[in-house]
């Protein structure tokens, strides 16, 4: 009863005064104002983003004074990003009801040797005409390039996609994208499972940045891991993206860099909604 009346009164007030309030994925209560979200979170958001950052947070259990998402924008003209942390994304996808697994790993291009079995036989014939006829000295040494040139394409390459689980580049190959495999629950059938795969282009998401630079193999891989995650919980994980993906510089752990929310402002914030809490059972506006 309490709570129901606590909630009635919190509707009554204006959005901008309103506190909203629930229980992280730690049972954690937390608390959040379009106020506290503009002051310590994203201050270049407007009332309308920081209130759908909030619903996000209410939605995914999620608790930003824990750096678990996050709400970014840059550019004040632009959109606001809402972004969840690495750590916390492979935590939400496991607690899925029909999740049953996950796969990923890198996409690597490697040379495949491939036998052109025209310039070898004609490599071949000049070798007989040279060991069984009798030829002049130009035509000779005409003949010998034509097959030394022959010898050299009677082995070629092309190239060979090939999927390796983990972020792990073997040598003699090269980084093309990332793949990611995710599990359901089969509904018709508990016996198997329904496989949801997602593949990504390195060029598509590589920033140039300092971690795509020292750590590209784990960065796509992340990326290839985000898009599969959001294509089988489209529902939970739509419109939520990774800042790998959005191109936000991340810290070695996949963490995206920006201000650092410190404790002692959670703090503020307890007592600014507590001020409000006892301003609306009292009937004060």
């Amino acid at each position: 009863m309490a709570e129901q009346k606590e909630l009635k009164e919190q509707q009554s007030q204006p959005l901008a005064k309103r506190v909203f309030s629930y229980l992280d994925t730690n049972n954690r209560k937390v608390k959040l104002t379009i106020t506290a979200v503009r002051q310590f979170f994203c201050p270049t958001a407007t009332d309308a983003e920081a209130f759908a950052f909030i619903q996000h947070c209410m939605l995914l259990r999620a608790n930003p004074w824990l750096r678990q998402i996050y709400l970014i924008k840059y550019d004040p003209k632009g959109p606001a990003q809402i972004v969840i942390s690495r750590d916390f994304f492979l935590r939400l996808v496991s607690s899925m009801p029909n999740y049953r697994g996950m796969r990923s790993g890198v996409i690597v291009v490697k040379k495949k040797p491939i036998q052109n079995e025209i310039a070898e036989k004609v490599a071949e014939a000049i070798e007989s005409i040279l060991e069984n006829y009798t030829v002049d000295e130009p035509l000779r040494n005409e003949l010998v390039e034509v097959q030394l040139y022959c010898q050299k394409q009677s082995i070629g390459y092309e190239p060979e996609l090939i999927e390796i689980e983990g972020a792990v580049i073997p040598p003699g190959c090269e980084l093309f994208g990332g793949w990611c495999e995710i599990y359901l629950k089969n509904p018709d059938d508990p016996t198997r499972v329904i496989a949801i795969k997602q593949r990504v282009m390195l060029s598509e998401y590589n920033k140039g940045q300092a971690t795509w630079k020292t750590m590209p193999a784990t960065m796509i891989q992340a990326c290839a891991e985000r898009q599969a995650a959001r294509k089988a919980f489209s529902e939970v994980l739509g419109g939520i993206y990774g800042p790998e993906e959005l191109g936000i510089p991340v810290t070695p752990e996949g963490e995206p860099i920006i201000a650092t929310v410190l404790e002692e402002e959670e703090d503020i914030l307890e007592e600014e909604t507590e001020g409000v809490d006892r301003a609306s059972s009292e009937g004060v506006d």
